[in-house]
């Protein structure tokens, strides 16, 4: 189909049946006439050639003018996003600063042993506290118009330039064609719309450069030459716009939006746990007691509770042994007799001082044990490597994927008692010793009056003012990598009874010596490559023991439920017959309390000079 031009000035129908009659002569006629009223007279081929060579001339300007503002466009989004990139560094630069002077200041007062300000203190610097910080403000209305606009301006630039880019590729088209064309009237209608699409391009770039736009070339160059590119300081306006909304810079965009998502964050260390982790990283209630002088196994016929208390009936005799807290008493039976402290799973490692199992992730996930934790004689895997493992009562507490948290976990019927509450502070006593710093409000504790006492933080700040490298862990044995093997890298800090002794006086058995432990472990053995501080706090804490349940008095609680624990234990290991139905029915409800299934975790950091001295003694010095 071929269009006539307006210019014409006359209208063409179909032709009826009766008129088809008609000779050939009047079609010669009517094509001529089209032909005149299209090219003009044949005297006038001159002027149409000047003219083709002129919108051709047009369509090269238009050519060269938009890949010149491209090329513009795509410098201008660089800068701008360099811009971007050094502005985004300059505020993680000043969080990062903000939050050094926090812990700074929460080491000085941690050093010194004065109160943090009442609107501070050191939980100000837990990470979960900086990410809300972090995030950005909601926007006012004024904002929100402002960007509203701000979207729409991009979106325009956007529309408009793809529809230069595409002008530029059809005035491309069309120059290629006329340049292969010999039809006339093809010529022609290629000519009308290459000046038509070269006004397009044109009334575009006055948009994007104003109204006062001009070719930066010379009206009237020859026809032979090509308009040089304009450099960027020609340029002004909205040409860094046009790349503003391209895909490159969009999925820049989205990436930068989940690096700082912790919803994605979170959701990838989960996923990155695996089947979860677990392990007696806290308390292992594990010992049995000793009798001194040892009993005669065959005079021992069982034991009862009776009038509230546990009774041993030996030969005609009926020892009563110490008098102990029936909540404990309860959860102890439960556990050994009842055998709610077993967990079971399937055994994936054997290492030289722990044993790992799998107990599925809707229980315990991958479960870390100390061999020396576990009763005699130890368990062996059955057919298909599944084991049972006697393990409660004990609590310990590992790294959650949520920042700041940890993840408590209760082995045996323990959780939401008393004795899983009493264990669980107990725990959380060995971070406020490690810290310094209360574990619930991330206050700097009050001064421990124990001789030598030193938080982590005190012991590295004096190493490195002493220039010493007290701090230097040892390195460790070499091993095959196993980088699954979580259990290979973690250190357990673990409060543990140490020795448990009954002590016959009469007809009653009463408490001879007791000690408690922390034990420092890892799985592998190798404790002499542990970091210093851990093992001088585990030989420290166990030392002053005592000293420590003054200032913390859970301690005082832990012991009793290890001597409770213990005495059920000794039962358990000498077969002694218990009726458990005490047990089953004991009401754990007339003092109901609930236990947390995660725990925030306070963080305090030493920053350091480049020197390696801590920048904390200088500020101290000067108050």
């Amino acid at each position: 189909m071929v269009a006539i031009p307006a210019s014409a000035g006359m209208t063409i129908r179909p032709s009826s049946p009766a008129r088809s009659r008609r000779g050939a002569g009047w079609r010669i006629a009517l094509l001529a006439g089209v032909l005149v009223a299209t090219f003009g007279s044949a005297g006038a081929a001159a002027d149409d050639k000047s003219e083709l060579v002129g919108t051709m001339s047009r369509a090269d300007r238009v050519l060269a003018e938009t890949a010149a503002l491209m090329e513009i466009a795509r410098k201008e989004a660089a800068i701008k996003d360099e811009q971007q990139r050094k502005e985004n560094d300059r505020k993680y630069r000043e969080l990062n600063e903000w939050m050094a002077k926090k812990q700074i200041e929460a080491d000085i007062r941690l050093l010194t042993k004065k109160p943090p300000p009442i609107e501070e203190s050191a939980a100000m610097i837990r990470m979960d506290m900086e990410i809300e910080r972090a995030k950005k403000k909601p926007m006012t209305v004024a904002e929100a118009k402002a960007a509203t606009v701000d979207n729409a301006i991009h979106l325009d630039i956007q529309v408009k330039s793809k529809l230069l880019w595409d002008t530029r590729q059809v005035v491309a088209k069309i120059q290629g064609q006329i340049g292969t064309e010999s039809n006339p009237l093809k010529l022609r209608l290629l000519e009308k719309q290459l000046e038509r699409q070269t006004t397009a391009a044109e009334a575009l770039l006055r948009w994007f450069h104003g109204p006062d736009w001009k070719y930066r070339t010379a009206d009237k160059p020859d026809t032979d030459q090509r308009p040089g590119r304009p450099t960027v300081e020609q340029f002004s306006g909205h040409a860094s716009g046009i790349l503003k909304q391209s895909d490159a810079y969009d999925r820049e965009l989205r990436i930068v939006r989940q690096t700082v998502n912790i919803k994605n964050i979170m959701q990838d260390a989960t996923e990155a746990f695996g089947s979860g982790r677990a392990g007696p990283g806290g308390v292992s209630l594990h010992l049995a007691a000793e009798v001194e002088p040892p009993l005669d196994p065959g005079a021992i016929k069982g034991a009862e509770i009776a009038g509230g208390r546990l009774h041993l009936n030996y030969g005609n005799e009926r020892l009563a042994f110490p008098d102990l807290p029936l909540d404990f008493l309860a959860l102890a039976i439960r556990s050994i007799y009842g055998g709610e402290g077993i967990v079971g799973g399937k055994l994936i490692a054997d290492e030289s001082a722990a044993v790992v199992i799998d107990t599925g992730r809707d229980r315990y996930g991958e479960l870390v044990w100390n061999k020396e934790f576990l009763p005699s004689p130890r368990p062996r895997p059955r057919d298909g490597g599944e084991m049972d493992l006697m393990l409660g009562p004990a609590i310990g507490l590992m790294a959650a994927p949520e920042p700041s948290m940890q993840r408590v976990l209760y082995y045996g019927p323990i959780a939401d008692t008393r004795l899983g509450n009493v264990l669980l502070a107990a725990d959380r006593v060995i971070l406020e010793l490690i810290q310094g710093v209360d574990s619930v409000y991330g206050k700097p504790l009050p001064p421990i009056a124990i001789e030598n006492y030193r938080s982590s933080l005190e012991y590295e700040a004096r190493a490195a003012l002493a220039g010493t490298s007290e701090r230097a862990r040892p390195a460790r044995r070499a091993r095959p990598a196993a980088p699954e093997k979580w259990w290979l890298d973690s250190t357990f800090l673990t409060w543990i009874p140490e020795k448990v002794v009954l002590t016959r006086t009469g007809d009653a058995l009463s408490f001879g010596p007791v000690r408690m432990k922390l034990a420092i472990w890892s799985a592998d053995g190798q404790n002499d490559s542990l970091d210093p501080y851990d093992l001088w706090l585990g030989e420290f804490s166990s030392r002053h023991y005592d000293g420590l349940a003054v200032r913390f008095p859970v301690l005082n609680d832990l012991k009793t439920a290890a001597q409770t624990v213990a005495i059920i234990r000794w039962l358990k290991n000498h077969r002694v017959s218990l009726d458990t139905s005490w047990a089953d029915h004991y009401s754990l409800s007339l003092d109901p309390v609930r236990s947390p299934a995660t725990v925030r975790l306070p963080h305090v950091e030493l920053i350091k000079n480049p020197d390696g001295k801590p920048m904390m003694q200088r500020a101290a010095s000067g108050r």
